[in-house]
């Protein structure tokens, strides 16, 4: 297992600019389709995920996964479970509900950002 994350390490910056150039691919397509995670100014990415958030979430999940789509649910938690009754992370229960990742890693082709989006909007047109 080292010697697999040595070598990772060693691809890094490179997959780091293939993810930067899928991203940037997302973002021209889905850009007025899906309210798509905003980047920190001054912050560089660290291109891990891919995050858009959609109310209907599940039903878009699994429309993806019946045209061959892997998405992943966020494994954010939810912190209002870490206070009790007494507080409520609103925005948090909110996010939780609705964010979840596209597929993201360094050997998407061009031809698999287009189907994935051209798959995620006629999931949007159908659940709006």
């Amino acid at each position: 297992q080292a010697l697999i994350g040595l070598k990772q390490l060693m691809q890094l910056d490179v997959s780091n600019q293939k993810r930067g150039n899928i991203e940037k691919l997302y973002r021209s397509i889905l850009k007025n389709d899906i309210h798509i995670q905003q980047n920190i100014k001054k912050a560089k990415p660290n291109y891990m995920l891919f995050s858009v958030r959609n109310i209907n979430r599940n039903k878009i999940m699994k429309y993806l996964l019946g045209n061959g789509i892997d998405s992943k649910r966020d494994y954010m938690i939810n912190c209002s479970s870490l206070f009790g009754k007494k507080e409520r992370c609103v925005n948090a229960e909110r996010l939780s509900r609705t964010i979840f990742h596209l597929p993201f890693y360094p050997q998407l082709t061009e031809k698999d950002i287009l189907y994935i989006s051209k798959t995620l909007k006629s999931a949007l047109k159908k659940f709006h």
